[in-house]
């Protein structure tokens, strides 16, 4: 008797140990991802990966008419209510990019609390470690919303899960759903993706639960069934907020409308003209009309209306069916674009040590694997393959192979240190990895410039150099800024395909654009096309849309990429043959051309 009660005691005793042991050991590795994130902050040199980012967040403060506006385009409205009034108050400050870096790091905590607390203490920093040092380059270097969106929701999901199946802690609960909602928020597309690795989990602790029979079935429907449901019908609630924000105000609606239709015909593979040439012509667009569509100059909604875009889309539609690319066709790009990915190698070194440490759980990286890649020939297949993309399914897929990390083998203090060895070997590898590049040629402007656009141009393509690469605000086209900021009267149209991937890294992250951007440059067209708050500007400067304004006095066309031909030829086929456009004069690679009427 008395031998059964030490037993016991020593039994608690070492739960106890273990769990003050688990303690210290999360807050040794939050402090280090604070320390990671305050150096990342100090001295990488931090940019937005697409300029999506940084045009929603010229909306969202109010850059061009100094009202903030909550539409943002991709995240949900209740995202720029925060936002509202942070800028109103503080116009200043980047709210935007610092609540991406607060829910990158919320989401390293939340998967660094669950691993902790679910692994022993080597595995739990081999896991956390791992993934914290091939992915925070992407999530704090190159901040995208689309994958902060996808780690806030994943790793919310998972402290949601866990917190519901192995410990019923509802404050842990509450903060895995708030986690993963905002996520949600931030771009309800990420979420869904989230959800699809996170059910694995979800129907394994289900399996779980009813194999061992750890609760009776109303237990299961009170404290698993009931929280969920709840969870996914306040996702559906904020959804429907959402579209009824849109549907409320009729130029919102109708910007939602002609978005969703621009995006369907330009983010997913075109279609030749050729093939399309006879179904096109009946609907009163030419082969102009149809490149300008595809090369983002569709500003005049008189002509390039909902309507024809509709139109335009049914047939492209139409023709893609024969177009996807066969299984065989995808595999390769796969082949040809996965294997040299930071991530793919994470979710490699994870797997193997989740097969090899316990075989049992082969399965996992397995199932991890399949879902990978049949999203990703279903992506291509698509004609949608986009790095921030793939990131979402190989950090999702990393994610849940760490959860499921369990050794078979018995504690020691040898494996451990070993552990926790090769967590700091591969961790100082890839460390190397965050160290800028100090050798930019900043001197020479031209070269400068090439050293830049060179390497972030195309902005869907993975690139190591882009997360080392210095680029200074205001060093890449300064001679064209001076010239906007000394010419106030004159109003300045950039084409997108020359600008939109470009000028933007003139201008810090840690700054508003409401504070810094110029307020005399617009955009042909883009993401923004028919947004009312960017209407409205447009408007108060006297001008319909940004292609009418061109021939008008003080308005002037920036590209390099011979748009300029597109928008005559525009001109002439609709309704103005006399317009005529000059070369002006070229500022950092970036031609100035005046369109005028003979």
């Amino acid at each position: 008797m008395t031998s059964a009660v030490q037993q016991m005691r020593s039994a608690s005793a070492i739960d106890l140990q273990e769990r003050f042991g688990k303690k210290k050991l999360f807050f040794v590795l939050a402090a280090a991802q604070a320390v990671l994130l305050l150096c990342i902050l100090l001295f990488c040199s931090i940019k937005y990966e697409v300029s999506d980012d940084f045009i929603m967040e010229m909306v969202v403060s109010g850059a061009y008419t100094g009202h903030p506006d909550a539409h943002m385009m991709f995240s949900n409205i209740f995202i720029g209510w925060l936002f509202v009034p942070l800028y109103s108050l503080f116009p200043a400050i980047s709210w935007y990019f610092w609540l991406q870096m607060l829910l990158c790091f919320l989401s390293f905590l939340a998967l660094t609390y669950v691993l902790v607390q679910k692994l022993r203490l080597g595995t739990a920093v081999l896991t956390v470690v791992w993934i914290t040092a091939f992915a925070a380059r992407d999530l704090y270097i190159l901040p995208q919303f689309t994958k902060t969106a996808i780690a806030a929701s994943m790793c919310g999901c998972l402290l949601f899960a866990w917190a519901l199946f192995e410990q019923n802690r509802r404050k842990c609960c509450v903060l895995g759903a708030l986690l993963a909602i905002t996520g949600c928020l931030v771009r309800r597309d990420a979420f869904f993706m989230a959800i699809a690795f996170s059910s694995v989990l979800v129907v394994y602790h289900i399996m779980i639960c009813f194999k061992q029979k750890q609760m009776k079935l109303y237990e299961f429907f009170l404290k698993i069934a009931v929280p969920g449901i709840v969870f996914i019908v306040t996702i559906f609630l904020f959804n429907i907020v959402n579209a009824l924000t849109y549907t409320a105000n009729p130029d919102y609606t109708e910007y939602y409308t002609f978005t969703k239709i621009r995006s369907q015909i330009l983010d997913y593979t075109w279609c030749d003209y050729e093939d399309l040439r006879d179904e096109l012509t009946a609907i009163g667009v030419s082969e102009n009309d149809y490149q300008m569509i595809l090369h983002w100059d569709f500003a005049d909604q008189a002509v390039f209306s909902t309507e024809k875009m509709q139109q335009v889309l049914d047939i492209i539609n139409a023709h893609r069916v024969n177009l996807h690319p066969s299984i065989r066709e995808a595999l390769s790009m796969i082949r040809l674009r996965q294997l040299y990915y930071p991530m793919t190698l994470c979710c490699v070194l994870l797997g193997l040590f989740c097969a090899i440490t316990n075989p049992k759980k082969l399965w996992v990286p397995a199932v991890s694997a399949l879902m990978v890649l049949g999203f990703l020939v279903y992506f291509y297949r698509l004609g949608r393959w986009v790095y921030r993309v793939e990131f979402g399914f190989l950090f999702c897929a990393a994610v849940l192979i760490a959860y499921f990390c369990e050794p078979f083998f018995k504690r020691s203090k040898a494996t451990e240190a070993l552990l926790c060895a090769a967590a700091l070997l591969v961790g100082g590898w890839q460390g190397i990895n965050y160290l800028p590049d100090n050798t930019a040629p900043i001197e020479d402007a031209v070269a400068y410039r090439m050293y830049v656009d060179g390497t972030f141009y195309y902005s869907a393509s993975y690139s190591p150099e882009k997360y080392t690469k210095t680029v200074i605000p205001g060093k890449l086209r300064p001679e064209f800024l001076a010239q906007v900021n000394e010419t106030p009267e004159n109003l300045y149209v950039l084409d997108f395909g020359t600008a939109i991937q470009t000028l933007y890294y003139d201008f810090s992250v840690f700054k508003s654009s409401r504070a810094c951007f110029p307020k005399n440059v617009l955009f042909l067209s883009g993401v923004t096309q028919s947004h009312p708050s960017v209407q409205d500007y447009i408007e108060s400067l006297g001008f319909e849309n940004t292609l009418v304004a061109l021939p008008s006095k003080n308005v002037y066309y920036v590209s390099n990429t011979s748009s300029e031909t597109r928008i005559l030829t525009y001109f002439q086929e609709h309704g103005s043959p006399n317009v005529q456009v000059d070369n002006i004069e070229t500022l950092d690679d970036y031609v100035v051309w005046k369109y005028t009427i003979k």
